[in-house]
């Protein structure tokens, strides 16, 4: 291991002037035009997906109030009923050839990707939740490409077609009910479609999927809007 002792005598390359002094307007310079550029791409980035104005709509606002203020009724739904629940497929690291279709292993990062690969056998398309039921159990992701997932993780296919936003709203209440569940006690297939989760409801009891997108919809302006102001990038 590297000292503190042994650190101190480590050099460092960097810009100088004629003199022999370090150039820290040369640095300055370089690092702002770095971020500029980063900042550049991430609004090009944003505006492909039609996020140039982050302002909120009227009925965005109101979905953040109303479920900040409790006035959204929730209503418990069976996972079966939403969803066709399918086992992911077992690939060894052996038996991985290397690609750019996303892996989905039992992970808590990275939205589940632990490789990237080129098997096709086992595809599953892209607009789909992919649920840990082993490992780091109920986390839930949106995976808006097509993947193999881990026979570690279950694939939720929805009964109606939803959009991204949509499919987003359900990983909150997914990772909740999958945390009741330890490594000791996976949550199975099985086990998994006989669950519910708590869902906004319109008054006849059907689930308010308008409201679940002005919702997520909302969440992601605020968030885009912060990182912009930020100095992140």
């Amino acid at each position: 291991m590297a000292s503190w002792q042994k650190m101190r005598e480590y050099k460092l390359s960097l810009p100088i002037l004629k003199n022999g002094t370090i150039n820290w307007v040369y640095i300055e310079s370089l690092v702002e035009e770095i971020i500029n550029s980063r900042k550049n791409e991430l609004n090009k980035f944003f505006a492909s997906y039609g996020y140039s104005d982050c302002s909120l709509t009227d009925i965005e606002r109101q979905a953040l109030t109303d479920f900040s203020m409790g006035n959204v009724h929730m209503q418990e739904k069976t996972i079966k009923d939403l969803f066709s629940v399918v086992k992911g497929k077992r690939l060894t690291k052996a038996n991985m050839t290397l690609g750019n279709t996303n892996f989905i292993g039992a992970s808590e990062t990275e939205n589940g990707i632990t490789n990237r690969i080129s098997n096709s056998k086992y595809i599953h398309p892209g607009n789909l939740i992919t649920v840990t039921y082993n490992g780091s159990v109920g986390e839930s992701f949106y995976q808006p490409y097509p993947f193999w997932a881990s026979d570690d993780v279950n694939i939720l296919y929805p009964t109606e077609k939803l959009s991204e936003s949509q499919s987003l709203f359900f990983l909150a209440p997914l990772r909740k009910k999958g945390k009741r569940y330890a490594y000791a006690f996976k949550w199975a297939k099985e086990i998994m479609e006989q669950d519910s989760i708590y869902l906004p409801v319109t008054d006849d009891g059907s689930i308010d999927y308008d409201f679940m997108e002005n919702y997520i919809n909302a969440l992601k302006k605020q968030c885009i809007a912060r990182l912009k102001a930020s100095n992140i990038f």
